[in-house]
C-alpha cells in the first residue's frame, strides 16, 4: 500500500480492517463488522510536513522506543535452564560484553515447543525469581513464542481460557487470534 506522503498531494487511509483498541481493557477487540468503513482523506498538496503533523494529531506522535531496545540482544535456540541463562549473563559481564536483552526460546521456558503457556518446571522452576535476577543485573528478557492452537494437552489453563472466551464445552482447541 502507498504511504501517506505522495506527490499526488492526497492520501486515502482505509482503516476499516484494523482491530479496535478497547481503552477500558487496555487491549484490542476483534475487527469491526465486515460492512463498516473507516476512511480518512488527507488533502495536503505539497505541504508534506503539514500532512505528518495532521496525521500525528489523528493517531498521536510516533512512540520512541526504550534505549535498551536498540542495544545488544542475545538469544539461542539451545535448551538452556534458568541457571544456565544466569551463567551466560555472568560470562557476558566477565568478558565485558554489553548485553541488553535476552531472548528465551520456547525450548528454555515452556513444556510444549509450539503452543501453550505453561512453564517447564525443570527448565524454569521459579520464573518470578529468574526475571527478578535478570532485572537486578540490568538485563531485559523476552520470550520467543511459537504460537499455535491451544489444547488441553499443551496448556493447563485451557478450560479457563475456553470459558472466558465463551466457547462451547466440547471445544477441542482454540485457534490463535491476537485480537481475541
Amino acid at each position: 500500500d502507498p504511504g501517506p506522503l505522495s506527490r499526488s498531494g492526497y492520501f486515502l487511509l482505509d482503516d476499516s480492517r484494523s482491530a479496535l483498541r478497547d481503552k477500558a481493557a487496555d487491549w484490542v477487540k476483534p475487527q469491526r463488522e465486515k460492512d463498516s468503513q473507516d476512511w480518512y482523506l488527507f488533502i495536503y498538496g505539497r505541504d508534506y510536513s503539514g500532512m505528518l503533523s495532521t496525521l500525528a494529531k489523528l493517531i498521536g506522535p510516533p512512540p520512541m522506543v526504550p534505549r535498551y531496545v536498540l542495544g545488544v540482544w542475545f538469544g539461542s535456540r539451545a535448551d538452556y535452564s534458568a541457571d544456565e541463562w544466569k551463567l551466560i549473563a555472568q560470562r557476558f559481564r566477565e568478558e565485558r560484553i554489553p548485553v541488553d536483552v535476552f531472548v528465551l526460546d520456547s525450548l528454555s521456558w515452556t513444556n510444549v515447543v509450539w503452543a501453550g503457556y505453561d512453564w517447564d518446571p525443570e527448565q524454569m522452576p521459579d520464573p518470578k525469581e529468574f526475571f527478578a535476577w535478570m532485572h537486578e543485573h540490568g538485563i531485559h528478557t523476552t520470550l520467543n513464542e511459537h504460537y499455535g492452537p491451544l489444547s488441553p494437552q499443551n496448556d493447563h489453563n485451557f478450560e479457563a481460557i475456553r470459558k472466558e472466551m465463551g466457547l462451547p464445552a466440547d471445544t477441542k482447541e482454540i485457534a490463535h487470534d491476537l485480537a481475541n
